[in-house]
């Protein structure tokens, strides 16, 4: 049933209201648990029933005068001032800056039109959207404290190149009678750069030990001979940049055990990823401490960046 089948039975008004109450009391509720955990009591502009009374406010405001708004543009204005004079207090008294709890508060307020000029997978799509930005808030923070000072270089370089570069590209054959254009030859470049940069993301923020497994599998959905030309040079540059040889010997299993010490990887993840079994992988790590003089992971990943074996 869609939403013009349900207005022939129940009113509109009404199920604009019910949709407003209930998407504001969600919003509410989520301020309500985040604010709770962060700030406190103190600091709190309002939560779930002060945001439910927003969207309430809003509703009524704007079918007392659907046509010019002012009645609702009017509220919104008054409902500006008191954010902004409470993001002033808590400037001021308790030092908080965020302004998210503004802009969610005037979504809130909005939602009245939204709901009743909008098709119902739009307004859905808002009331989603906000409650998961809320709800993600610490996942991208602790994100962004992961990513690498030139993280968003690499990014904007790769964006330019399929988004800016690739679509001026013209599609005219550089030989007669053979398809190879400007923009077929750059498309590849893409390809195997976008590859190489989804192995990349999703070995360092999602699939620790399995990225390059993953990316591999998407990639070759597109093109399995880029895939393994990415694949290729990837495992060439990881063990050309082990040290052959150091002052200690290391083989180059110890090598690579000393580097998975350093991803964090546990004996049984080492075990896994290297198609070993357990007590193989304890002595190679014996070994590993007895050549570098010492008795823990800890004091292994000191020592090894002692002797520059660790980036």
């Amino acid at each position: 049933m869609d939403m013009e089948q349900l207005y022939s039975y129940v009113p509109r008004e009404l199920v604009t209201f019910v949709l407003v109450t209930l998407f504001s009391l969600l919003i509410g509720l989520s301020q309500r648990r985040i604010s709770l955990k962060r700030e406190g009591e103190t600091t709190l502009f309002g939560t779930d029933r002060t945001f439910t009374f927003i969207g309430i406010l809003g509703y009524l405001l704007y079918i007392l005068d659907p046509t010019d708004m002012r009645l609702f543009m009017g509220g919104g204005a008054v409902l500006g001032l008191l954010l902004g004079l409470n993001y002033y207090v808590k400037q001021s008294q308790f030092h908080v800056f965020g302004v998210t709890t503004i802009i969610i508060a005037l979504i809130t307020y909005c939602m009245a039109p939204i709901v009743a000029t909008q098709p119902s997978w739009f307004y859905v799509m808002v009331v989603v959207t906000v409650l998961l930005l809320t709800e993600l808030k610490h996942t991208f923070t602790e994100f962004a404290q992961r990513m690498k000072n030139d993280e968003m270089i690499t990014l904007a370089k790769f964006l330019a190149i399929s988004g800016i570069i690739l679509p001026m590209l013209p599609h005219k054959n550089l030989i007669p009678d053979i398809n190879l254009t400007p923009y077929s030859i750059w498309l590849a470049t893409v390809v195997v750069s976008g590859i190489s940069y989804l192995s990349y993301l999703l070995k360092r923020y999602v699939f620790h030990e399995s990225g390059t497994l993953v990316s591999g599998i998407i990639g070759g959905l597109y093109s399995s001979t880029a895939t393994i030309s990415v694949l290729a040079r990837k495992s060439r540059k990881y063990y050309h940049e082990l040290p052959q040889e150091t002052d200690e010997k290391l083989t180059m299993m110890e090598m690579i055990m000393l580097q998975n010490i350093s991803l964090g990887m546990t004996n049984a993840q080492m075990c896994r990823e290297l198609n070993l079994k357990l007590p193989t992988v304890k002595g190679h790590l014996y070994s590993l401490y007895k050549k570098l003089g010492v008795n823990s992971r800890v004091q292994a990943l000191v020592k090894g960046r002692e002797k520059g074996l660790l980036q």
